[in-house]
């Protein structure tokens, strides 16, 4: 709920430990772009900013900063909603989807997880470039620039608006592959940037896990769907002893 405290490590790094969130200036707000300041493959420099306004209003007091990830949340499953009745065509079938969608338990961690913040907010802006808010140099030049260096994750976004505009909205290809191209030239650069900025740090190394790793892998992505860190207190006896029955107890749960 918005009462709960900071809901896990990351939150505590990355916002109340995080100098260019708790001592914001010029330098330390510009050093989030710098390659070398990365510590893991993951470039996301306006991740961090993201907290500056909250910590310089609210300091260490959790509720706002839940109550801000709520309302994003809550703005991400309406502009849904308002796509979905343009695809479908049908107002109470997008409202069902759009209800499915806000009720998964699989987006309970991404809304009480503070630094998870990212995740909303680059699924706003691509949401938005989906709709065409604006004219069109908007899209490929402010909004998805902004979410991939928020979350570069969104990398594929580009191949899912020209999937979108080749089967969905039955454009010509030629004319879906020319509203994607610009995406994807953003897509490709966040990408290299990521790759250099992990070798940077050794983090490129393959490591062979083998059949075991790759089930244990597999059984985490399940608990993750099924099971996500908002529901852990209702089954505490499960995740001491049987870890692997997570991802069923779940989903039974859901």
């Amino acid at each position: 709920g918005l009462a709960a405290p900071f809901t896990s490590f990351d939150d505590t790094e990355y916002i109340l430990e995080h100098p260019a969130v708790v001592r914001p200036s010029w330098g330390t707000l510009a050093g989030t772009f710098s390659l070398s300041s990365t510590t893991s493959a993951i470039y996301q420099p306006l991740a961090s900013w993201l907290f500056v306004l909250d910590y310089a209003l609210w300091r260490d007091r959790p509720v706002p900063y839940h109550l801000v990830n709520l309302l994003l949340y809550q703005g991400l499953v309406a502009l849904l909603y308002r796509w979905l009745c343009r695809v479908l065509g049908d107002r109470r079938q997008a409202l069902w989807a759009a209800w499915l969608f806000a009720l998964h338990p699989v987006h309970v961690g991404t809304v009480t997880h503070l630094v998870d913040r990212n995740y909303l907010l680059s699924s706003l802006l691509c949401l938005l470039v989906l709709r065409g808010c604006g004219p069109f140099w908007i899209g490929p030049v402010i909004l998805f620039p902004l979410a991939l260096l928020m979350r570069p994750s969104v990398a594929s976004f580009p191949l899912l608006i020209f999937c979108h505009d080749l089967f969905i909205g039955r454009l010509p290809w030629r004319a879906a592959f020319k509203r994607a191209a610009p995406l994807g030239v953003g897509s490709l650069l966040v990408v290299g940037v990521n790759l250099y900025a992990a070798s940077l740090h050794n983090l490129l190394q393959p490591e062979p896990i083998g059949w075991a790793g790759a089930f244990c892998v597999f059984a985490r992505y399940g608990q993750l769907l099924c099971y996500p860190a908002g529901f852990r207190q209702l089954y505490p006896i499960l995740e001491r002893d049987f870890s692997y029955a997570l991802p069923w107890a779940g989903l039974l749960l859901a």
